[in-house]
């Protein structure tokens, strides 16, 4: 299902975080905030990816970096 999105630019950022999201249903967090970040770079303020990235972090009890990561992400996109 998330092959054909990853390969038209339209709908990468969209297979991305569809992937993260698989990636994280499977505990593999470091691969799911990639994914997210991915998907960021495309389309910044995607909240799926948002919202996916903070909760690698927070998942592994990481504060300070999901802090870092959110007040970056609100500075780059006001």
């Amino acid at each position: 299902v998330v092959e054909p999105l990853l390969e038209k630019p339209e709908t990468r950022a969209a297979g991305l975080v569809l992937q993260g999201d698989l990636e994280r249903g499977q505990n593999n967090w470091d691969a799911a905030r990639e994914r997210y970040q991915e998907a960021l770079k495309l389309q910044p303020g995607t909240l799926e990816a948002v919202a996916g990235t903070t909760d690698s972090y927070l998942v592994k009890k990481d504060y300070a970096s999901a802090k870092a990561f959110l007040s970056n992400l609100l500075a780059e996109n006001p």
